[in-house]
């Protein structure tokens, strides 16, 4: 009798995660912001250990929404924080100052820009299609860990 107990309850498990995971409510969105429900970004890094990017504040930086002709269309952040990941070398750019425990601010990661090259030692410029960044009030976000 136990035995079929279980047995429901791990099929009933199974079947609730599959129809999350079908639905979309569970994992990753496309759209970050749906019904203006925020989705917060995650990030995991395949070199580190314990799969957390450890960014390390490498310089300023600028980023610019371009458009499908690659002229500049407007500046995202302006003198921000560069920040690279020790392990993966994943890039993340916000106005705020995590690595001193305040919030992040305004922010976009690799996933959402790239580099597109240095302005001067330690200035980094990054592109995006992105009209507007993310952001939080929070001192961190998930998958990451700022020095």
């Amino acid at each position: 009798m136990e035995v079929k107990k279980i047995i429901k309850k791990t099929t009933l498990i199974l079947i609730i995660c599959l129809l999350l995971s079908i639905t979309g409510i569970w994992g990753h969105a496309e759209n970050p912001d749906v019904d203006g429900i925020e989705i917060q970004y995650h990030a995991d890094c395949p070199d580190s250990p314990d799969g957390i990017h450890s960014m390390n504040l490498i310089g300023r930086g600028f980023l610019y929404q371009e458009d499908r002709d690659h002229k500049i269309q407007k500046k995202l952040i302006e003198n921000g924080n560069t920040f690279r990941c020790e392990h993966c070398g994943h890039y993340f750019i916000c106005t705020g100052r995590p690595q001193l425990g305040w919030p992040v601010a305004d922010y976009l990661t690799s996933g959402d820009m790239y580099l597109y090259g240095m302005l001067h030692n330690s200035i980094f410029e990054f592109r995006t299609d992105y009209s507007e960044t993310n952001y939080t009030s929070d001192n961190t976000i998930e998958g990451y860990r700022f020095k």
